[in-house]
């Protein structure tokens, strides 16, 4: 209501306006609040219930009330709920009244540019000096004016700059919370100079993510953009992109559902649990994908280890055990990976390719082909002392490989560099110490330990050549 009125809630006359600007600065909700429309809707609430205060606008308090009204009646039309009231006096309720108005203000956005960090020199050592308020500088983003571009390619010359507004609560601010401010409109000065931003949010960065422009993910270089301009863009894993993008889709599906059922209660309906997850997308490098995958390997760990239990050590039993390795080969990988080497962290980290044309899945098919045809037309393949010698082979190279991996850390890669890169380090300590390639020979004892452990002695030999 506050939004739509077309007056200010505060006097604008020129002799009023300091004393406009400290009452609204009396009215901000905490210092944490940094929005010039918490601020309005404080001092909204207490001029309606009361209390008068000086230069608040007697009009735009009654033409505001009536509007609320007719917004609600409209909300009930609709079958939802309108009698709800959020209060200011909590974090939570903040950051969530943030979010709202980012979503209704949105592409509104504009990039905040911190200055340099200055220190002093004590008697001590140095310390760090706090910017002023007018050493931050403002760049407006018109993205519904822009051609799609890579936030590399973006360049920051053709930004405009703006400016807070002088009757703004954030206009002596100099710490911001997030590097993005959303603004209501641009207003040219009287000298027409500088151009000021009205009405400014400051937003919290994941409500930016999920209710701005959509996001665009670098996995290359670590860098979520957001929006097409490519002008908007922070710092960030890649996997919160890629969780950012499927909780956006399920947030836009669960609204529809809302809209479409008034009286769906999105907190407790059990249809907002499973449906959504039905319908999540299970291409390559997704989190839907991810998560599948890792299911079938813990089931097929668990149904190997139940299944041994169940029929003992005999011919299944070798052949369950087998298949329960394999997949702990293959979670050990991608887990390895997670834990150490995260910003190489993708769906090809589990090292599992289902195209029959790969060659590690070939050799797998090929040497359980070999252990099938023994087990049905040569009597049976009862487990020996060559079996127990190749469990445990495969486990010393399970061993091996999994703490090369982490010996490495942030220097493994599962693929093989052609170039050096910067980041690359020659690892010396550990396994490393004493073998120069700790994870190729504990994939070659792992492999050929479990080709013994099912006396396939072709696949074996193959293995070994």
């Amino acid at each position: 209501a506050l939004m739509a009125l077309d007056r200010p809630l505060f006097a604008t006359a020129p002799d009023a306006r300091d004393a406009a600007r400290a009452v609204r600065l009396q009215c901000v909700p905490s210092a944490r609040a940094q929005s010039d429309w918490l601020a309005d809707l404080r001092a909204f609430e207490r001029y309606a219930g009361g209390e008068r205060l000086e230069c608040v606008s007697a009009v735009a308090v009654r033409e505001a009330k009536d509007s609320v009204k007719t917004l609600r009646r409209c909300v009930r039309d609709l079958g939802l709920d309108g009698s709800a009231d959020v209060s200011l006096d909590g974090d939570e309720e903040l950051r969530v009244l943030k979010a709202v108005v980012l979503a209704g203000l949105s592409p509104q956005l504009a990039r905040v540019r911190m200055p340099r960090q200055k220190y002093h020199e004590v008697a001590s050592g140095t310390i760090s000096v706090d910017p002023e308020a007018r050493e931050l500088a403002f760049y407006a983003v018109d993205e519904a004016g822009s051609e799609p571009a890579t936030w590399q390619a973006h360049d920051v010359r053709g930004d405009r700059r703006v400016f807070v507004h002088p009757q703004s609560t954030l206009f002596a601010e100099a710490s911001y919370a997030a590097p993005f401010v959303a603004y209501l409109a641009q207003w040219a000065g009287a000298a027409g100079n500088k151009t000021f931003m009205r009405d400014v949010t400051v937003p919290g960065i994941y409500a930016v993510l999920l209710f701005g422009p959509a996001v665009v993910v670098d996995h290359e270089h670590k860098v979520l953009a957001i929006g097409r301009s490519g002008a908007l863009a922070v710092r960030a894993w890649p996997r919160i992109g890629v969780l950012v993008g499927q909780l956006r889709r399920l947030l836009d599906e669960l609204l529809r559902r809302k809209l479409a059922d008034p009286q769906l209660d999105i907190r407790d309906h059990p249809r907002y649990w499973w449906t959504p997850i039905a319908e999540l997308d299970f291409n390559e490098h997704s989190a839907a994908s991810i998560s599948l995958t890792s299911s079938l390997l813990g089931a097929v760990i668990g149904f190997g280890l139940c299944a041994l239990c169940v029929s003992g050590w005999s011919a299944f039993g070798v052949l369950c055990v087998y298949f329960a390795l394999v997949s702990v080969y293959h979670m050990l990988e991608y887990l390895s990976v997670c834990l150490y080497n995260p910003e190489r962290l993708e769906m090809g980290s589990f090292m599992f390719n289902p195209d029959v044309g790969n060659g590690y899945m070939t050799a797998m098919a090929v040497s359980l082909a070999e252990y099938l045809a023994g087990w049905l037309y040569c009597g049976g393949r009862a487990p020996g002392w060559l079996t127990c010698v190749g469990l445990l082979m495969a486990l010393a190279g399970q061993a091996l490989r999994t703490l090369a991996m982490v010996t490495a850390g942030t220097s493994f890669n599962h693929y093989v560099a052609t170039k050096r890169a910067a980041d690359h380090e020659l690892v010396t300590c550990g396994v490393y110490a004493v073998e120069r390639h700790p994870s190729y020979v504990g994939f070659f004892l792992w492999a050929v330990g479990l080709q013994l452990m099912l006396s396939n002695l072709v696949s074996a030999g193959l293995f070994a050549a």
